[in-house]
């Protein structure tokens, strides 16, 4: 069961994440008109989890992807899987490991429902279902977290959503009080919320 599908800007990668049901295995391929050309995609690198991949997002150079889970755990994976200078495991089914740069477990109480970059690459935020948002200040050259982290806690409910409109401002999307926030990430302060969704 897939739960949504991301491509990178330039147009060369994509990643599809959730997991298969033995149903969804079997269930055969089927295109609303047969006139329609059918898009088939030929794997190069996986990565597995003992939970359901919830999110992904690519960094705008297009070098790395962050991945969130089920297992609570934020990954930062490397995009460069065919080139000589990373080493990776080639499975039995041709493809690679795609190799994680940077890990941390328990990032957030609960599954990982959201992960977005700001514009320039330097912060990457989460959401949950913990109702938290966590900021993460990061260096893409070195793959490691240069900041403390800042936790946003005025979801009552699943943050579902993030994107940025500039490098330090955030809007976050939550499940339980049909708002919108917008956030200030590098003070760490709430701007807006804005109603209007009944649902």
């Amino acid at each position: 069961q897939m739960n949504s599908m991301v491509y990178s800007k330039f147009g060369c990668s994509h990643v599809m994440h959730g997991y298969k049901s033995k149903a969804h295995r079997k269930r055969p391929n089927r295109v609303a008109d047969s006139s329609m050309l059918k898009v088939k995609f030929a794997p190069t690198a996986v990565l597995e989890d003992v939970q359901p991949i919830r999110s992904a997002a690519f960094h705008p150079r297009g070098e790395l992807i962050a991945i969130g889970s089920n297992s609570k755990a934020l990954r930062v994976c490397s995009c460069h899987m065919l080139s000589d200078s990373v080493q990776t495991l080639v499975r039995e089914d041709g493809c690679q490991d795609l190799p994680v740069l940077f890990k941390r477990n328990r990032h957030h109480r609960g599954s990982v429902y959201t992960v977005a970059w700001n514009p320039t690459g330097n912060v990457i935020a989460t959401g949950s279902n913990d109702k938290s948002v966590i900021v993460v200040g990061f260096d893409a050259d070195n793959c490691i977290s240069n900041s403390t982290d800042r936790e946003f806690s005025f979801h009552k409910g699943t943050v579902r959503d993030i994107h940025f409109h500039d490098d330090t401002t955030m809007l976050s999307v939550g499940g339980g009080d049909n708002l919108l926030h917008l956030s200030d990430v590098e003070k760490g302060v709430e701007l807006y919320a804005y109603s209007g969704h009944t649902a």
